[in-house]
């Protein structure tokens, strides 16, 4: 490529091409026209003048061209983040050992979890992490490049293993004292490096053997790290196996119906033993206007604790606490190295970590649609105890909880709506029951009653709660086809005709076709087949035993039973022993024998008297 001129070397340029111009003319004034001798001299002289200048202006060209030179050379060879050497740069320095007297060291660095960093707090950070280390390195004359991504390279000249030793322990003093800080939650980022350390010539006396054995005693500096303070930090190192074992416990908990309580009461606790954590807390919000459901969990030297802690949670105020104000700004985790020391806490916050003897903690927010719906707070015992690898295990952790969270509070929902349609469905039943009696006021509230006592039977039969519920509200409409019924004929007290019979037993049909198809088929059943017999000889279709089916036999003993101890047109109320004794006597022709059984152990335990109120002579007379 052509040199191109800065802008400010066009002025000397110009100079170079005027001199020359003017050094032609002058020749031509002194040797064509000597005539003009006195205009010659003067021009002669003023061309020297200018000669001069240009002169200046090639030896102020010659300059500018070899500083920029200089600079284009200055860029090509440093890194452009750090202002350390290049990997092309520190490389020439490494092959020029060979030639230099004495012992030399060759140290190779790589930044712990940088991916890591970059991945949770931004590729922001992760570079005033690389500064930070660079600023590090370049200590005690040594000579620093950068080798890659995360990997740097000293050289040191002219010492011995031990100054190198005493090199690399300064290093990692600095970066224990650096102090990077993200930007938006302001938490403090722990920077820690690795450095393997090569003698030349004493350990390898060729330059390729020297880096490779310098990156491996950085490595094995990686996996036999001693136990010591920055050991904790990676105590959570995000395992798979590990992890999968504590989530596998998430899995069943999605579907599970148990209270949201119980399931985070589990977690906390299979957490803490899980992580080998030494608190951790578990709070969330289902409503904003909601108490929050608050589990603990502490190691067992402090399980006093736990109602202390859970009361503060319980009462957590985000416009009263800075730190989870900020934790709610951010939606991030926040990393709190000292406790005791952190400006964001107020005074209560520090008396309750005292009190529990927490040092540091980590605060992962459970992100909803419409912000924090909760969060997962784990303590130490030890200062400055976490790092990205715990923030990173943890945030997955919380994912997790968060699903469990939201499948919870969706199943909440949905058992909410299915109770209010259960009610509005019950609400809509028992009006129709009403109907049904307000059509035939001969019998009063039968429906209802009926709907009790069929109930009763059910349970006794071993139907759950909720099945002896819905049959009970199929009962209350087993007379719902004398909607269509003449009043008149539901009020005669005389001996119906045949057809008058014919007519009246179609409320069976004309009530399971009114039920049919409107969600309460169980009550259409019913309907048909509450007049059928276990002989065969009842109606509509003449079904005999277990033909009939279970509910409509049930609805039929509680129907009978209801009809006999109370008023009718055509017949005065029986006493329950007497009506019982009568339906006892049927079984087997007119009633289930299995129903009638379950009805007899109702009345001897005594449960029908108090559903009746019949021994005591309070009789229910029809209106």
């Amino acid at each position: 490529m052509p040199w191109i001129p800065k802008p400010g070397q066009f002025s000397v340029a110009a100079a170079v091409l005027l001199g020359t111009a003017l050094t032609i003319a002058t020749f031509v004034l002194t040797h064509v026209q000597p005539k003009f001798e006195l205009v010659g001299e003067m021009i002669i002289g003023l061309l020297a003048a200018l000669s001069m200048g240009c002169t200046a202006g090639l030896i102020s060209l010659a300059r500018e061209l070899s500083k920029s030179r200089d600079e284009v050379l200055e860029v090509s060879q440093h890194d452009p983040l750090t202002g350390l050497l290049n990997r092309g740069a520190v490389t020439k320095e490494l092959q020029q050992l060979p030639a230099l007297p004495g012992s030399h060291a060759v140290l190779m660095a790589d930044i712990d979890g940088l991916k890591r960093i970059n991945d949770l707090y931004g590729h922001v950070a992760g570079d005033q992490v690389l500064l930070a280390v660079a600023e590090g390195l370049a200590q005690r004359g040594a000579m620093v490049g950068r080798y890659g991504g995360d990997e740097f390279l000293s050289i040191l000249k002219n010492v011995s293993r031990r100054d190198a030793e005493d090199y690399r322990d300064n290093v990692m003093s600095a970066l224990r004292n650096a102090r990077v800080l993200e930007s938006v939650t302001g938490d403090p980022i722990v920077v820690h490096a690795s450095l393997g350390i090569a003698m030349f010539p004493g350990e390898a006396n060729k330059i390729e053997d020297l880096l490779s054995l310098s990156d491996e005693a950085m490595y094995a500096v990686k996996r036999q790290r001693p136990v010591g303070r920055d050991t904790n930090r990676r105590k959570y190192e995000l395992n798979v196996e590990r992890l999968a074992g504590i989530l596998g416990v998430f899995a069943p908990l999605l579907s599970d119906a148990d209270a949201l309580g119980d399931k985070v009461d589990g977690l906390a606790h299979r957490l803490l033993t899980g992580t080998g954590s030494e608190c951790i807390v578990v709070t969330l919000w289902p409503r904003h206007d909601a108490v929050p459901v608050v589990r603990s969990a502490f190691a067992s030297t402090s399980k006093g604790l736990e109602p202390q802690l859970n009361s503060y949670f319980e009462t957590l105020s985000y416009d009263e606490k800075p730190i989870w104000q900020q934790l709610r700004r951010s939606g991030r985790s926040l990393v709190i190295s000292n406790l005791e020391a952190d400006e964001r806490l107020t005074d209560s916050d520090r008396e309750l970590a005292r009190a529990a003897g927490m040092r540091s903690a980590l605060l992962v927010p459970l992100n909803g649609p419409d912000g924090i719906i909760g969060a997962l707070y784990v303590g130490s015992r030890r200062e400055d105890s976490f790092g990205p690898a715990d923030v990173q295990f943890f945030n997955a952790v919380a994912e997790h909880l968060l699903a469990v969270t939201h499948t919870s509070f969706l199943l909440d929902e949905i058992r909410e709506g299915a109770v209010r349609l259960a009610e509005e469905h019950e609400a809509t039943v028992m009006q129709l029951a009403a109907a049904a009696e307000a059509h035939d006021p001969a019998v009063g509230p039968h429906q209802s009653r009926v709907r009790q006592i069929a109930e009763l039977i059910a349970r006794e039969l071993g139907l759950s709660p909720a099945d002896a519920h819905q049959l009970g509200l199929a009962a209350a409409l087993h007379d719902v086809g004398k909607l269509y019924v003449a009043e008149s004929l539901l009020a005669s007290t005389a001996v119906l005709t045949t057809e008058e019979k014919r007519q009246f037993q179609k409320h069976t049909v004309l009530g399971a076709r009114f039920l049919d198809g409107s969600g309460t088929e169980l009550a259409a059943v019913v309907a048909r087949s509450h007049h059928e017999r276990w002989d065969g000889g009842g109606y509509p279709d003449g079904l005999r035993a277990e033909e009939i089916p279970e509910a409509a036999r049930i609805v039929t003993v509680a129907d009978a039973l209801d009809a006999m101890t109370h008023d009718r047109s055509y017949q005065q109320h029986r006493s329950l022993s007497n009506a019982v004794e009568e339906i006892s006597a049927q079984a087997g022709n007119q009633f289930s024998p299995q129903v009638v059984e379950a009805l007899l152990s109702l009345y001897e335990r005594g449960v029908l008297d108090d559903l009746l109120s019949l021994e005591s002579g309070h009789m229910e007379k029809a209106a």
